[in-house]
């Protein structure tokens, strides 16, 4: 379980509280952060230090954080309201008080219901429900990586012009950085794509960045000619692809393998 401080200085409170000067841990500091989904059903919150805050905007510093939420459950530990929904985004928060120090799903991404006995709360990560299982996944602060790669395409025809494509669920809205890997998903096709957060910026794939010429399979099962990308994203729910030709290419995929989400 966690300890706690609370932070102050000459009595001050609320957004005065959030100032780093005069010895106040400012309302975002967190100390290696990790948390990871444990099982399909609970996910794992672990920091040497963290900060949450209370509706006044008081401050606390929490140390040797150890929670666990399990979706199973009602209320502190589990989900704050309502049953399990399938193929639902579900928003972790860690909330302290005098019932003592806690893990808690919401649907609500800043206002979860919060139980009897807690007051200060500080959302420290997210986790998609795909069908009735979570995504398995790891973040390390503000840092997620899937225990395996996200299809955001497979198979599919890219021509010269930019399109639209949605990113999997579990990619949530405001991710401002995204780790994908590119690739042909047919023995022998080129692997041959611009990829895009907002059809402008171009971030390309070319023979010379591919990994490997031949048709051995590099990537997810299946993909071939694989080029790992990183790219700065916009926070939207989609990003764009094209063809890097002059033609249409065939069997082109996209994977998604993790995200920069700040909490």
């Amino acid at each position: 379980m966690a300890t706690g401080t609370v932070f102050f200085d000459f009595g001050m409170t609320g957004a005065a509280a959030q100032q780093s000067s005069g010895g106040i841990a400012p309302a975002k500091y967190k100390a290696n952060l990790d948390v990871h989904t444990n099982s399909v059903s609970t996910i794992d919150i672990e920091a040497d230090e963290i900060v949450v805050e209370d509706s006044s905007g008081n401050l606390k510093k929490l140390t040797s954080v150890s929670e666990r939420a399990d979706i199973t459950v009602a209320g502190a530990g589990g989900l704050d309201t309502g049953a399990e929904a399938s193929n639902t985004m579900y928003y972790l928060f860690l909330i302290d008080g005098t019932s003592g120090t806690e893990a808690l799903l919401s649907l609500s991404s800043t206002s979860p219901t919060m139980p009897s006995g807690y007051a200060y709360k500080r959302r420290v990560g997210e986790v998609y429900n795909l069908g009735t299982d979570f995504t398995l996944h790891q973040r390390r602060n503000n840092r997620v990586t899937f225990e395996d790669p996200l299809s955001c395409y497979s198979g599919a025809s890219l021509t010269t012009s930019f399109v639209s494509r949605g990113l999997p669920a579990s990619v949530p809205s405001g991710a401002t950085r995204l780790w994908m890997e590119s690739g042909a998903s047919a023995s022998g096709s080129l692997n041959l794509q611009v990829i895009s957060p907002d059809s402008t910026t171009r971030f390309e794939v070319t023979t010379e960045n591919v990994h490997a010429t031949s048709t051995t399979n590099q990537g997810p099962a299946g993909i071939f000619r694989t080029v790992h990308l990183e790219m700065e994203h916009l926070g939207a729910t989609s990003l764009y692809s094209r063809a890097n030709a002059t033609a249409t290419q065939s069997n082109q995929s996209l994977y998604i393998w993790g995200y920069e989400l700040e909490v």
